[in-house]
């Protein structure tokens, strides 16, 4: 075989190696670059949640949703279509810190074209917690970054051809063939978690509260400019409604991480994240729903009827919640509420 031959069985080799990373990622669309839907993609990992949910506001268009929702992994699990009256995007990813909410606010903003009539904030305790600011020191971790890769016109084309991307792809095609993993997404930007088994879900807690002990322990230290981020963020928007609902944790890990050591700085960030916005929608205490473990898939995320019911009581949607899951915290009564504990 003379070398002629040998460079064009290479460049074919090349070429229907290109065709087929090209074809998995564009069918799968692991990016949510694009907003087709099929049986094959349907059920998609969380892997990059930031420049997944970037991508569908930047290529999917923003028009259509006058509110937002920012949250950690925690708000990531309510279904964007539960809020009564709103037209809502969820923004919520895996270890959002609240020093992200400004900057993924302004990042929405500046795709919408316009201010937000509403945002919804799925506020949990974990984010009061100092060492989380050292992030905001990583230059891939802004905001601002996801939307710049967006950008870039090339930027669509070259995720066609990325390796990397199909490595994702053929994740979310695994999911679709053999099993969908425990969390996963579908196209419409809307979180799932599986039922877990009760075995299951107790390697998931003690993991939980292997991983937490290091920022619970000795390690933690309260944000001291909490209030001052709060009083920023709603400053810079003054155009906007902010809901706030603060997000349940199972009865384990509350009396674990919060009750021994950390109850003033609990009650703390509770009087002070309402002072600044005069009413919190709050879930993160002792009551039926958290004492019940079987609401959660681990020791802090519940399931989908759960967030459900937050939603629809938080927008005043008559539901069928227990009484005592969630309370109404205003200046008038956080005094009151606080006394109990």
């Amino acid at each position: 075989m003379n070398n002629k031959s040998k460079v064009k069985i290479w460049v074919a080799l090349v070429a229907l190696l290109l065709v087929t990373v090209a074809s998995l990622n564009y069918v799968i669309d692991p990016l949510w670059i694009r907003s087709h839907s099929n049986a094959f993609n349907n059920k998609q990992p969380v892997f990059n949640e930031r420049q997944q949910k970037t991508n569908k506001l930047f290529f999917g268009g923003m028009e259509q949703y006058d509110a937002l929702m920012l949250g950690s992994s925690r708000g990531a699990m309510f279904n964007q279509n539960d809020f009564e009256g709103m037209k809502l995007f969820n923004y919520s990813t895996n270890n959002m810190a609240p020093w992200e909410y400004a900057g993924w606010l302004d990042v929405a903003k500046k795709i919408k074209g316009s201010d937000f009539k509403e945002v919804v904030i799925a506020i949990d305790f974990f984010g009061t917690q100092s060492h989380l600011d050292e992030d905001a020191k990583d230059p891939e971790r802004q905001p601002q970054s996801y939307l710049t890769r967006a950008q870039d016109g090339s930027y669509p084309y070259r995720s066609l051809v990325s390796l990397d991307t199909a490595k994702n792809a053929f994740k979310g095609l695994m999911k679709i063939l053999r099993s969908p993993g425990v969390e996963f997404y579908n196209r419409a930007n809307v979180k799932f978690a599986q039922k877990v088994s009760a075995e299951q879900r107790e390697k998931y807690i003690q993991w939980n509260i292997e991983d937490h002990q290091k920022d619970f322990g000795k390690a933690y230290k309260y944000k001291e400019d909490w209030i001052d981020l709060l009083q920023d963020l709603k400053a810079k928007n003054p155009k906007t409604h902010f809901t706030l609902i603060t997000t349940p944790v199972s009865q384990q890990w509350f009396s674990e991480f919060v009750e021994p050591n950390h109850l003033i700085d609990y009650k703390r960030w509770l009087t002070e994240t309402v002072w600044v916005f005069g009413e919190v929608h709050h879930f993160m205490d002792m009551n039926s729903v958290t004492k019940n473990i079987d609401n959660f898939f681990d020791a802090h995320h519940v399931y989908q009827n759960i967030t459900q019911m937050m939603a629809k009581k938080a927008t005043g949607v008559t539901n069928s919640s227990p009484e005592d899951f969630g309370v109404l915290l205003t200046p008038e009564n956080i005094e009151g509420y606080l006394s109990k504990f």
